[in-house]
C-alpha cells in the first residue's frame, strides 16, 4: 500500500511542471527582440577622414568706371563665369545624438570639417587679363538624421539639414593697367547638405560609420579700388560631394 501511494506521488510530481508550463506563456522570439536595451541611444563623437570632389564657380559685376552707376559683369570675360573642379582630403570631428524607438533612430549631428578645395581661373577681357580664385577652407553642417537598424549592429540612415562654408577669393591683375594688382576677402556662406550612411558597432561603446554628403554654399566676396574697375563682387559658390570614414565612441 506504501509502495503504490509513493509511486503516486511521484507521477504526479512529475506531471505537474509540464501542467505548469502548458498555462505560462514565454513571448516570442519578436518579443525579445522589442525587449532589448535601445543600443543606439545616447551621445557620441569621433573623428573621420576622407576625400571630397568640389566644383565651383565664379561670377561678379562691378562699377565701370567710364560710366559711373553701371555695373559691367563678367560677360565680357573670356571664359565666361569661370568654373573649376577640383578633389581635394577632408579631415572631420563630428558630434551627435541619437534616440532609437524599436528598429527605427531619429537623432541630430553637427560637425565641423577642414577643407582645401581651391580652383583657379585666368580670364582675359577688353581691359584686362585677371587671375580669379576660390577656395573652401571650413565646413559645418547641422544635420537632422532618420535611420534604420537592419540588424542589431547595422544602422542605415538619411542626413540633411544646414550648411556653413568659409571661403576665401582672390582677384590678380596680370595685364594692363596695373598688372600685380591683388585683392582678397574672406567671407561665411551659407547653403544646405544632405546625403546618406551607414553606421556598423565594432563593440559596445564603438562603432564606425561610412557616410556620402553632398553640399551647396555661396558667398559674395568684395574687392574694392581696382584702377579699370572701381567696385568689384565675386559671387562664389561651390558644390561639394564628400566621401568620409570615421570611427565614434558613444557615451
Amino acid at each position: 500500500m506504501i509502495s503504490k501511494g509513493f509511486a503516486l506521488g511521484v507521477m504526479l510530481l512529475m506531471a505537474a511542471p509540464s501542467a505548469y508550463a502548458a498555462d505560462v506563456y514565454v513571448g516570442s522570439a519578436k518579443d525579445a527582440v522589442y525587449a532589448a536595451p535601445a543600443v543606439w541611444t545616447g551621445f557620441y563623437a569621433g573623428v573621420s577622414l576622407g576625400a571630397s570632389l568640389n566644383h565651383s564657380r565664379m561670377t561678379g559685376e562691378g562699377i565701370d568706371p567710364n560710366n559711373p552707376g553701371q555695373f559691367t559683369s563678367l560677360e565680357g570675360y573670356s571664359p565666361t563665369n569661370p568654373t573649376g573642379t577640383n578633389t581635394s582630403a577632408v579631415g572631420s570631428l563630428e558630434t551627435g545624438y541619437n534616440w532609437q524607438s524599436r528598429d527605427y533612430v531619429f537623432g541630430i549631428a553637427a560637425d565641423i570639417s577642414r577643407l582645401n578645395s581651391k580652383s583657379t581661373s585666368a580670364t582675359t577681357s577688353p581691359l584686362t587679363a585677371d587671375t580669379m580664385s576660390i577656395q573652401g577652407d571650413y565646413l559645418s553642417t547641422i544635420r537632422a538624421r532618420l535611420g534604420y537598424a537592419v540588424t542589431g549592429s547595422t544602422l542605415l540612415y538619411g542626413t540633411g539639414g544646414l550648411a556653413i562654408v568659409r571661403f576665401s577669393g582672390g582677384y590678380l591683375d596680370v595685364g594692363t593697367p596695373d598688372p600685380g594688382n591683388k585683392l582678397s576677402d574672406t567671407q561665411w556662406g551659407i547653403g544646405w547638405t544632405a546625403g546618406a550612411g551607414i553606421d556598423y558597432r565594432l563593440a559596445q561603446n564603438w562603432f564606425l560609420r561610412g557616410e556620402y554628403l553632398h553640399v551647396s554654399a555661396s558667398a559674395n566676396l568684395s574687392t574694392n579700388n581696382i584702377p579699370e574697375v572701381e567696385a568689384y563682387t565675386q559671387v562664389s559658390s561651390l558644390q561639394q560631394d564628400l566621401f568620409k570614414l570615421g570611427i565614434f565612441y558613444q557615451f
